[in-house]
């Protein structure tokens, strides 16, 4: 009676297909140069669920397990590279030649997408997954004094069961700090959800609008006068009565000032006072039907003509530049 030997399933990287992706514009959108200051190429490796990786090559400029997101790393790398090796702790080292297998070089300022994966057995995991989930979705978190950068407001991350520090921080927002206790759960990460505060100044907001109110992201700041408001990019929004509503996208700076200039509505309300007794009263020789002395009623923006007759053939004429919240007009024919 003999024995068959048994088949073995070594653990491995084997490195699947190289793309040339025309469409992805990311190596010149968010640029890096090499030493002689010629754009880099950026290297997108795609492998699910595999920290750890490191890169290998004296032609990559930046990247690598500190770019790791749960499905891809970010590498740039020099114009003409094609050799490297990628190791891994559980799965040993592939050697990379993308001229010899694709007929690739790396080109300068064009972005790749390398598909990965893993052949073997997936060894039991020691570490235990961290996903930060932070408000604002731009920014950084230093897990253990290490650097990694969160996009689109995630970040996960592979930490040993313990204690560990984290530090929070994003442009123009608090930084935050804090302590991390770590148990081993094969079945779910751990979900560590981080609200940054925004860093205030004081900004003076004057207005060409009599009674403005001043909103900035949907919450009511008042009138005129100095406020503390957040810095960076948030939506503004100003109203008052007579006038058009201002709306924008703006970026506070320490320093700036907030003024806004307001374009008055097409028609606004006006109020005659007439004293005496009168026969008529006329816009631009047209006459007001139903008009009440002294009850507000709309006209066009800009000068008009008044004409107010009385008795048998009298008449008095001014002209009114009429403009949002003006003073009530008086007219004495007595």
């Amino acid at each position: 009676m003999s024995l068959a030997a048994l088949p073995v399933c070594a653990q491995e990287l084997k490195l699947e297909d190289v793309k040339l992706i025309e469409g992805d514009h990311e190596a010149v959108e968010k640029p890096n140069y090499d030493g002689n200051k010629k754009l880099c190429a950026l290297l997108k490796v795609y492998v699910d669920d595999l920290p750890g990786l490191v890169f290998g090559s004296g032609f990559i400029l930046y990247g690598g397990t500190d770019t790791y997101d749960g499905k891809c790393y970010r590498l740039y790398v020099s114009h003409g590279m094609y050799r490297m090796h990628i190791k891994h702790a559980d799965y040993g080292v592939l050697p990379v030649d993308v001229k010899q297998d694709f007929g690739l070089r790396f080109q300068t300022g064009k972005t790749y997408h390398l598909f990965l994966r893993t052949v073997g057995p997936k060894p039991e995991k020691s570490t235990q997954t961290v996903v930060f989930n932070m408000i604002p979705l731009e920014g950084s978190i230093r897990v253990n004094g290490q650097i990694y950068p969160v996009n689109n407001g995630m970040l996960s991350v592979e930490l040993d069961p313990g204690e560990h520090t984290f530090t929070a921080e994003a442009p123009d927002f608090q930084s935050r700090e804090e302590k991390l206790s770590v148990v081993k759960d094969p079945s779910k990460p751990i979900v560590v959800p981080i609200k940054l505060k925004p860093v205030l100044r004081w900004f003076e907001f004057t207005c060409n609008a009599k009674g403005a109110q001043l909103y900035v992201d949907r919450k009511l700041q008042g009138g005129v006068g100095v406020k503390q408001l957040p810095l960076g990019r948030h939506h503004i929004r100003v109203v008052a009565d007579s006038w058009n509503d201002y709306s924008e996208y703006r970026v506070f700076k320490p320093g700036d000032k907030l003024h806004v200039e307001m374009r008055p509505k097409l028609y606004v309300p006006i109020t005659l006072s007439v004293k005496g007794s009168i026969t008529g009263v006329f816009i631009d020789n047209k006459e007001i039907e139903g008009w009440v002395n002294n009850r507000s009623f709309k006209v066009k923006t800009g000068k008009h003509l008044i004409t107010v007759t009385y008795g048998k053939l009298d008449s008095k004429e001014i002209v009114v530049n009429v403009v949002p919240d003006m003073d009530v007009v008086e007219i004495d024919v007595r």
